[in-house]
């Protein structure tokens, strides 16, 4: 009787472990359904994959990019090392969201206890993150209402899939301050109650992307915002009467100065980058236009006494930081005319340096439109749409290359007819074509279109093998004929250097004066404001023969009567951030600020 209890014992022990196994492997294997920080990897099929093409062959299967990369390392032996600091942010402030592939490790932190949590709350990002590869994004705007109506967003999936497009960047928060989706976040709940959202199902949504290899942008509207204010209006800014302040549109705007509202658009981020988005994109990071009527009307507390344009890019730095453990790249949208403007001529706080040096892509509205008569010494610039993104991309890539670690650069084309505009043109596909090619002859192989009212014409469009076809005839033609992305060579890049400086033509120069980071702008005007020659002349003797680019060059500067001739001067000119640099002799720069005899 003792043995049979005890074999009923043994047996009732043995069942119940293996119960409790079974359980137990269900947990730690079992279904991810619920775990909504998963992304899809995006390298199942090309569409998810770098569609720019980085494997096209040229000879002996070597890639374009790795031809380049040959050249940059042979120019090593020629070039000065050395600690390289940023121009506008110190290392401690660059972040290492610009890897080219966001870690998929182990990252996740101890979540904040449920008595500690504050209405910002959102869940910290599971430890395990798939894959989210930078890849070359080509793609159009999309509405929340668009989003959420079919068969408009099907149509979209569709027009995706059989052109060259890739991506989608869908609103999150709009430019009224509202949600495309029903948010988990507390504050975000109770100020949404009682709206319905256009989205009801936004992990569909992401799944249907997914499917077809789609690559999602959620976009957050962030300082201009006519809906927040009801909720906290001490957030927004305000009248020196103490009313809140509008613009002219009647929207109203957030204190950048106020951190809450910080906390509020990147307590949203992170909800959309758990959900599956694979970037983060700020819209109106900046102040309100026509700066000088604002300033005058407005109170805002700043007792820091920080500036517009380096609020904006604190802001920047904590969302990256904010975001770093979300699995998601950190971009933003901002003016196109800020690349032509070394300084915030504008007042609006958007400064390219101090932006690009922060985030992972940069998305300058490069739209005809909004260039007004004169720029770029066109009457019209909206009817000039090729001459156009031609002169505002090559301020952006110019204006990219002075900063070590720039974001990448993905420019808003137009998609719509500026009626408004007089002289203005009606923008069909052809327009819309004629934009992207432009950008593509620059080496500008990312873009995305915008139409606020999301029509998009699908002849816009090339299929993506017509792409990737065209992408390598111009990936090769400028590998053969030396060009950087600015259109230049290696000794017509030297000439313009050399004319720029007798010009003095501080803001040319620039640029294409290689100073290992060491120079802001400030500091070389500072330094330029010392030269001494009245002009100066030259003359390119020899070209060094290979890969080195190096010249030798005779010199004259010339101040009254007086001259310093410079003989077999010796300049080095190399690729770095995509254009041509220029490494000057120390003679010949000391010789700039030198002493002449009266």
């Amino acid at each position: 009787m003792l043995k049979k209890n005890l074999f009923i014992f043994i047996s009732i022990l043995i069942l119940m472990l293996t119960v409790v196994s079974t359980f137990s492997g269900c947990i730690i294997g079992g279904d991810d359904e619920n775990n909504i920080g998963e992304k899809s990897s995006g390298v199942e099929s090309t569409k998810g994959e770098e569609s720019g093409g980085e494997d096209i062959d040229v000879s002996d299967s070597s890639s374009i990019n790795d031809l380049e990369s040959e050249v940059q390392s042979r120019q090593k032996n020629n070039i000065s090392e050395g600690n390289i600091g940023e121009n506008n942010a110190t290392p401690e402030e660059i972040t290492s969201g610009k890897e080219e592939q966001l870690s998929d490790g182990n990252n996740a932190s101890v979540d904040v206890p449920e008595e500690e949590r504050d209405m910002f709350y959102v869940p910290l990002p599971p430890s395990e993150k798939k894959q989210n590869p930078k890849i070359k994004a080509k793609g159009i705007y999309v509405t929340a209402n668009s989003a959420g109506l079919e068969p408009r967003f099907q149509n979209f999936i569709d027009m995706i899939d059989s052109t060259e497009l890739n991506a989608m960047v869908i609103d999150i928060k709009n430019d009224h301050g509202v949600m495309t989706y029903p948010s988990e976040i507390e504050i975000v709940k109770e100020i949404m109650e009682g709206y319905s959202e256009p989205v009801r199902d936004i992990r569909k949504l992401i799944e249907r992307l997914e499917e077809k290899n789609i690559y999602p942008i959620a976009r957050i509207v962030v300082f201009r915002d006519p809906y927040l204010p009801k909720f906290h209006p001490e957030w927004a800014i305000h009248r020196k009467d103490g009313s809140i302040w509008a613009d002219d549109k009647g929207f109203t705007w957030m204190n950048p100065y106020e951190k809450k509202v910080w906390d509020y658009n990147i307590a949203i981020a992170k909800e959309a980058a758990l959900i599956g988005f694979k970037e983060i994109q700020f819209d109106y990071v900046r102040f309100p236009e026509n700066a000088e009527n604002f300033d005058m009307q407005v109170s805002i507390t700043n007792e820091e006494d920080i500036p517009k344009d380096e609020i904006i890019k604190k802001f920047l730095l904590y969302a990256t930081e904010e975001l770093k453990d979300y699995n998601v790249y950190v971009s933003a949208d901002v003016y196109g005319v800020i690349a032509t403007y070394i300084t915030d001529k504008d007042g609006i706080g958007q400064n390219w340096e101090k932006i690009t040096s922060v985030i992972d892509y940069i998305y300058p509205m490069i739209y005809p439109s909004h260039y007004g008569p004169g720029f770029f010494g066109l009457s019209v610039p909206d009817a000039r749409p090729e001459e156009t993104i031609l002169n505002a991309l090559d301020n952006a890539i110019k204006r990219n290359a002075t900063v070590k670690n720039p974001a990448d650069i993905r420019p808003w084309l137009q998609g719509f007819t500026a009626t408004w505009i007089k002289g203005h043109i009606d923008y069909t596909y052809m327009q819309i074509r004629e934009q992207i090619d432009t950008a593509a002859k620059m080496g500008i192989e990312e873009f995305f279109v915008w139409n606020a009212g999301n029509e998009y014409d699908a002849r816009s469009f090339l299929t993506e093998e017509e792409a990737l076809k065209r992408q390598k005839g111009i990936r090769i033609y400028r590998y053969e004929m030396g060009l950087d992305y600015t259109g230049n060579t290696a000794q017509e890049t030297l000439e313009k250097y050399l004319g720029y400086i007798n010009e003095k033509n501080v803001i040319q120069v620039y640029p294409y004066h290689w100073s290992n980071f060491e120079m802001n702008i400030e500091k070389f005007s500072e330094w330029a404001s010392r030269w001494t020659f009245d002009f100066l002349e030259f003359n390119i003797s020899s070209v060094a023969p290979g890969w080195n680019n190096s010249f030798k060059v005779d010199i004259t500067l010339k101040k009254g009567n007086e001259s310093i001739v410079l003989k077999n001067q010796k300049f080095e000119v190399f690729m770095e951030n995509k254009i041509w640099k220029v490494k000057s002799p120390v003679s010949f720069t000391e010789a700039l600020s030198a002493s002449y005899e009266e």
